[in-house]
């Protein structure tokens, strides 16, 4: 028997795709949450977005979720605070 490789369609291989395509899609909901609160897009759903990517993210890592969720609690002030000036 043989290798099957990185390419053959098992369990392993299509649930390691899932993780790795939920993350992605996770990171750019957040992405896109913070660029459209840099735009000053009135919208109330910009802090939904960022919260559904991390917690998206928190079914991966935990402790990498509560650190973007900070982050983006920090960017969010930082511009709101810059644009009352």
């Amino acid at each position: 028997m043989t290798d099957a490789g990185h390419f053959a369609i098992n369990d392993e291989n299509a649930i390691l795709f899932l993780v790795a395509l939920s993350t992605a899609l996770a990171l750019i909901a957040m992405g896109t949450a913070i660029w459209a609160e840099y735009r000053r897009e009135a919208t109330l759903y910009l802090s939904v977005g960022y919260i559904c990517g991390a917690l998206a993210i928190a079914q991966v890592w935990l402790l990498a979720s509560f650190v973007l969720g900070i982050i983006g609690v920090a960017t969010v002030l930082v511009m709101r605070h810059g644009r009352e000036r």
